[in-house]
């Protein structure tokens, strides 16, 4: 589970919200906000999950934080996005977030494996002439990338909050579902993945001699005290199979 918006400190007062928060057999990774107030993104997952952080620079026009998880064959980087609406106090252009984010989604595009970006990006990308929503498709595209929620994620009734994925993902999009539980002004995006278990492969034993080990004398006295009689052997091949039914 992917959260934006935390409002947490990220001092001990939040040890409260997060054990409320956090089930047990459950893990949680956040990255609070702790210079001013609001924003915060956090992740929640099962704790038999592998995973590990990724180091990552910060950007001055988005929060973020970002996950490796792991599944023998199967990998996938997961990135949480949230991104401030620009204001008086906090002062980000709008095309300082095209820039920084161009620069970050091209460092993931790169990367050998499945890449997933979802979060809150308080872009209109459901409206055709916006003009930087525009700006987003064009630097999705120039990366081969898609975004996939295409119905309001807001009470206002826009596409605020996003799910990032390749072209050619790997990964099995079952379900793709929007709710508005009456808890925020935001809806949850909630996703269903059909993700493959690897099964391990079935043993098999291999019986065979090292023939660099052999003893040339020792086989030679082998084969003449044998009991049966290989002069009746037709072929080496009789004789090959009459030798290893007296070796069991």
């Amino acid at each position: 589970m992917l959260i934006t918006e935390t409002w947490l400190k990220g001092n001990i007062s939040d040890n409260s919200v997060i054990n409320e928060l956090v089930p047990s057999g459950y893990c949680f990774i956040h990255k609070p906000r702790c210079d001013r107030r609001g924003g915060g993104i956090a992740i929640v997952y099962k704790a038999y999950i592998n995973i590990h952080c990724r180091p990552t620079i910060t950007w001055t026009a988005f929060e973020h934080c970002e996950i490796y998880v792991s599944n023998g064959s199967w990998k996938t980087i997961l990135s949480c996005i949230y991104r401030p609406p620009p204001s008086n106090n906090n002062k980000i252009k709008t095309s300082t977030f095209i820039y920084e984010f161009e620069q970050y989604i091209g460092q993931l595009a790169i990367l050998p494996s499945q890449l997933l970006v979802l979060g809150d990006f308080n872009i209109h990308v459901d409206v055709m002439h916006d003009t930087i929503a525009k700006q987003l498709s064009d630097c999705l595209s120039k990366y081969n990338l898609t975004q996939l929620c295409n119905v309001s994620t807001h009470i206002n009734g826009h596409t605020l909050d996003l799910v990032i994925s390749r072209l050619n993902n790997e990964l099995n999009l079952k379900s793709l579902i929007v709710t508005d539980l009456l808890i925020s002004d935001h809806y949850p995006v909630v996703m269903t993945y059909d993700i493959k278990k690897e099964t391990k492969s079935a043993t098999k034993r291999i019986r065979y001699r090292n023939v660099r080990e052999i003893n040339n004398d020792n086989f030679s006295r082998d084969i003449s005290n044998m009991s049966v009689d290989i002069s009746k052997c037709s072929n080496m091949t009789e004789i090959i199979t009459t030798y290893i039914i007296m070796d069991y």
